[in-house]
């Protein structure tokens, strides 16, 4: 959530850092955010307008997977939905098989 300290050293930071992209290699981070940072995901001319905090996905992407992610992820784990959740799953299927 915006605001909120771990998820501001994520987006701010972290995502942003060459050796935490390294590191990150073997695993698909996922960005779920319920907050919107653009007013609309597409201009006047048709072309996406990127979400300026995650960057690569609209703000209607990272809004609309948090909900998926959080049931199949999160629910009973005790994980409070006030928070956004960036979720790392690690590679469970090897892309050459």
């Amino acid at each position: 959530m915006d605001g909120e300290a771990a998820s501001e050293n994520y987006a701010g930071l972290r995502y942003r850092d060459a050796d935490f992209a390294k590191l990150m290699t073997n695993y698909v981070p996922l960005v779920a955010s319920p907050n919107r940072h653009t007013p609309r995901d597409y201009d006047a001319n048709g072309k996406r307008v990127i979400c300026p905090r995650f960057g690569r996905v609209t703000c209607t992407e990272h809004i609309n997977i948090e909900p998926v992610l959080y049931a199949k992820y999160f629910k009973g784990s005790g994980w409070r939905r006030a928070t956004s959740a960036s979720v790392s799953m690690a590679r469970f299927f090897s892309i050459a098989s």
